[in-house]
């Protein structure tokens, strides 16, 4: 973060900064543990604390004010009032957005927006110098802090954007503006809160809320719903497609292995082939979002490669351990996502290695919840040889697989993390293949893969 005085920062959020003293702030902190000295404080309600309680720990590592928005805060260092803290960081976020005029990609979909976040950042950074947002934090919170780490010296930014209700990402985009938008599919992640993917449709174009009419914006052609809109959007679209040959950036997989596939692929009269260091059909159509990006950046086609590119934490990360080839993608569940997961398993196992879907129940499905995993328990049925599952609501996944024909000897349901880590490690051999997958902080399928792994480490198959 670049020097604001504090007196600038409160009159950002529309605080009283009559008895501040004009020390410059070089942090925007909510956590007293990592706070530098001469930070800003903003204590954040949580579902468990609340973090006025924690300004007193703030005042001791050295903040040099905080803001509040009880009445019955008192305290050793000055304090800015404001209605709300959030709300007042977001307005100091917008402010401090608008002193660059660096140019700010936004990203939202349904699926895989922080695995195309990290490719459009590994394309860009062959030219350019890149600022991302943490892959755990694209929400209202996360993306407002991750904010504040814009600087001169970076030549653009690269934001993920998550929403869950109407009205978040409208305000994302307004505090962050993007220069560039990319859509990258509407798919059924918390229809619970929208009914219908024409809903979820309609809070995904607000993004545009923030972007100036006329910019560039990419959207996936592959997509129905967004397919739908051409001709009737004011900006500059791209379309970029796997499927859709109408597409403007277009690919086809030429070959694909079980770490990486090679891409061919079309854009302004240029053919050219490219190796991605991840596989999947999703994968390719994240990678085309990239590039064009990238062309919406001024990037040539001969600029353009994937090199670089490292798939982020529990999110379709392909190792070995012992013979055995795991996917962690355990950090989040959506119906499109699991999918396209077990699409992948499908291709995992060597020889005549079994494969081995571990899935945890998907969350903020509302009344589509049932139909939904029974649709993936299909595709399980197609891609895996073994189905266990976890968590409530697990069962569809079962029941699909059952319709699909699995037999009922090769899935079963688990009431705990161990029992399913167990009966895995008792039945994998060298060349099987295990993907973990589960809705993140509803069933931390990685755990379970965590405890596999120890049995695993301890008494390796032979």
């Amino acid at each position: 973060m670049e020097a604001i005085g504090l007196r600038e920062l409160a009159a950002w959020c529309g605080a009283d900064a009559a008895s501040c003293p004009d020390v410059p702030v070089t942090e925007i902190s909510r956590n007293t543990k990592t706070l530098s000295p001469g930070a800003l404080f903003v204590p954040l309600r949580g579902m468990r604390a609340d973090g006025h309680d924690y300004i007193p720990q703030a005042a001791q590592a050295g903040a040099a004010a905080a803001l509040c928005d009880r009445a019955d805060i008192r305290a050793e260092i000055p304090l800015l009032r404001v209605e709300n803290t959030l709300a007042a960081a977001q307005a100091m976020a917008a402010r401090y957005r608008a002193r660059f005029s660096v140019p700010v990609i936004g990203v939202t979909g349904s699926a895989g927006k922080t695995t195309t976040v990290a490719m459009i950042a590994a394309v860009l950074r062959k030219k350019y110098r890149i600022l991302t947002s943490p892959p755990e934090d694209n929400g209202q919170i996360g993306l407002t802090f991750g904010v504040f780490a814009l600087e001169r010296r970076h030549d653009a930014a690269v934001w993920e954007m998550g929403m869950s209700q109407y009205g978040e990402l409208s305000r994302l985009s307004r505090m962050t503006r993007p220069c560039i938008g990319v859509i990258n599919g509407i798919g059924t992640a918390h229809i619970e809160f929208f009914g219908d993917r024409e809903h979820i449709l309609k809070a995904k174009l607000e993004l545009l809320d923030g972007m100036t009419e006329g910019s560039p914006l990419i959207l996936n052609a592959d997509d129905d719903l967004l397919w739908g809109l051409r001709g009737k959007l004011p900006y500059a679209v791209t379309w970029y497609g796997v499927e859709n040959p109408e597409a403007d950036v277009h690919g086809e997989i030429v070959s694909s292995g079980t770490d990486a596939q090679t891409l061919r692929i079309r854009m302004d009269g240029a053919v050219f082939e490219r190796t991605l260091p991840a596989v999947g059909k999703h994968n390719a159509a994240n990678a085309l979002a990239a590039a064009a990006a990238a062309r919406a950046m001024g990037m040539r086609p001969d600029e353009i490669s994937f090199e670089g590119f490292e798939s982020v934490g529990g999110r379709q990360n392909i190792v070995r351990r012992h013979g055995v080839t795991v996917m962690e993608d355990w950090y989040n569940a959506s119906p499109e996502a699991v999918q396209a997961s077990l699409g992948v398993l499908g291709t995992l196992a060597s020889g005549e290695g079994r494969r081995y879907a571990c899935l945890g129940c998907m969350r903020e499905l509302g009344a589509a919840s049932e139909a939904l995993h029974r649709r993936c328990g299909e595709a399980a049925a197609r891609s895996a040889d073994f189905l266990f599952v976890y968590g409530e609501g697990a069962e569809g996944y079962l029941e699909g697989a059952r319709a699909a024909g699995m037999r009922e000897d090769a899935m079963a349901m688990f009431p705990t993390h161990e029992a399913l880590a167990r009966t895995l490690y008792e039945r994998i051999r060298p060349g099987d293949a295990v993907l973990f997958k589960g809705s993140h902080f509803f069933t931390h399928m990685e755990r379970c893969m965590e405890q596999f792994y120890a049995m695993l480490d301890e008494n390796p198959k032979k």
